[in-house]
């Protein structure tokens, strides 16, 4: 998930686009409590205008597998 939201943000700051980017790592030893354990997610927020936020809501949300829509 990290390389594709990488790979993503990369074409996007081509085309010319303002983003912010929130990677989000899965946890190696314990998952916090009321966490899922294991779900890596990348957010990505961007526009042809000026962006100020990373965004509260998604417009699009891409998931890789079942659990990571529950994330």
């Amino acid at each position: 998930m990290q390389l594709t939201g990488e790979r993503f943000t990369n074409a996007t700051a081509i085309l010319g686009n303002d983003l912010a980017t929130l990677p989000d790592f899965p946890a190696e030893i314990r998952a916090p409590a009321g966490s899922l354990a294991g779900v890596s997610a990348f957010q990505i927020h961007f526009s042809d205008e000026d962006i100020l936020t990373p965004g509260d809501q998604p417009n699009v949300l891409v998931a890789m597998n079942p659990l990571s829509v529950r994330h």
